[in-house]
């Protein structure tokens, strides 16, 4: 997906200390949830993290739960082929990883591991204010 707008995200998260871009929902290994990104002030430094929310979805009763697949978040070069990751494990007894009881869960912030923002801008990753990043929940 694409996040548009990254220098209002950061100056938000300096202002603020957090701004993030969630997605609609979408079903990934059957699981109704929105993914997402998230600006996080730390010092004088912005880290991008992972965001997640689960939601009610169609096929709840058949999944296993709390959700613990394996989450792969990928900011990928518009111009080159190196992409950067994140390998993400969700906790077990989290709140945020339950089945769903009302509409959504609380949305989780992985704050570890993360990326600095100015890094993602010096290397290119940045460009045209917008950031592109992938997804992946894995077995």
């Amino acid at each position: 997906f694409d996040v548009k707008d990254i220098k209002s995200l950061h100056q938000r998260a300096l202002e603020h200390g957090y701004a993030d871009h969630v997605i609609l929902p979408v079903y990934l290994c059957g699981y109704r949830m929105s993914p997402g990104i998230a600006l996080q002030k730390s010092g004088t430094d912005v880290k991008l993290c992972a965001v997640l929310c689960l939601l009610r979805g169609e096929m709840d009763d058949y999944l296993l739960w709390p959700f613990e697949h394996k989450i792969r978040l990928s900011i990928i070069h518009p111009l080159e082929n190196p992409e950067l990751q994140l390998e993400l494990k969700p906790f077990r007894g989290l709140r945020f990883f339950v089945k769903p009881r009302d509409r959504r869960n609380e949305t989780a912030v992985f704050k570890s591991p993360s990326l600095d923002l100015v890094d993602l801008e010096r290397d290119g990753y940045v460009r045209e204010d917008e950031l592109l990043v992938k997804w992946e929940v894995r077995p």
